[in-house]
Parts: structure tokens; C-alpha cells; sequence
């Protein structure tokens, strides 16, 4: 797997509004805010840099985004979720939701909303990649 340092911004400059990374810390089962495209932190109305997933996150939706991502970085795992992703102010937001796991070692993933988002898994996804 490539490492966060490995990402080339250039490379993907059309799609870093809406990005966001995390860094995974294994002992505390936590993730940690590490980049978040203009997009993404216009949504949530937060700079994500070094901030929990739990804040960032309303109790209702933590449980099951933690999940998620977890699985993601411990199988390593892929994962894809198209069609309605999020409800927010009565609107859906329509899209592609795609996460992978960056790992520093090449193997080993990881070393307050306006309003709440309800969280959709139409059409999930996963891929294994062991």
C-alpha cells in the first residue's frame, strides 16, 4: 500500500476538494483528521487537521463511520459506496464515497456539523486486498 507521503497533490489536484485523509493510531483504535479538502470542510464546517474522528462525527453517526474505517485499515480492505451518501437539511447528497488504506510501512494501514448528517449505505462495496 502507498504512504501518505507517497500522494502526489499534483497528480490528483481536480479531486482534493474532495478529499479527506486520516492517520490511524493502532494502541488507541483512533482516528485523527490529518487533511480535508475545501468541500469536505465546507460540509462539516471544520478544518479536519488533528482533530478526532469522534469530533467530527455526532454519537449517532460515529459508531458506524468508525467501523467503516477501521475495516478498511485493519483487513486492509477497499471500500465503495455510490448512490445517496448523507442527508443533511432535508437534502440528499448524491455521489461516490471510495476509501483505501495508506500505510507508512507498506503494509499496516495507519500508525460540530451545521445541522446533522444522516449517513447512507445504499450500494456498499467491499474489496479485499490482502
Amino acid at each position: 500500500m502507498p504512504s501518505f507521503s507517497a500522494l502526489r497533490p499534483a497528480s490528483i489536484a481536480a479531486q482534493l476538494p474532495i478529499i479527506w485523509i486520516y492517520a490511524y493510531d493502532r494502541a488507541a483504535a483512533r482516528f485523527t483528521g490529518r487533511l480535508a479538502g475545501e468541500r469536505i470542510a465546507q460540509a462539516f464546517n471544520k478544518n479536519f487537521r488533528g482533530i478526532t474522528l469522534e469530533d467530527v462525527h455526532p454519537p449517532q453517526t460515529f459508531a458506524l463511520v468508525h467501523e467503516r474505517m477501521s475495516r478498511v485499515v485493519l483487513e486492509p480492505a477497499g471500500y465503495r459506496n455510490g448512490g445517496a451518501l448523507f442527508r443533511k437539511t432535508g437534502q440528499t447528497g448524491i455521489g461516490e464515497r471510495i476509501m483505501l488504506p495508506l500505510a507508512d510501512d507498506g503494509l499496516h494501514g495507519g500508525n460540530a456539523v451545521d445541522g446533522p448528517i444522516e449517513l447512507i449505505n445504499e450500494d456498499e462495496r467491499w474489496f479485499g486486498l490482502g
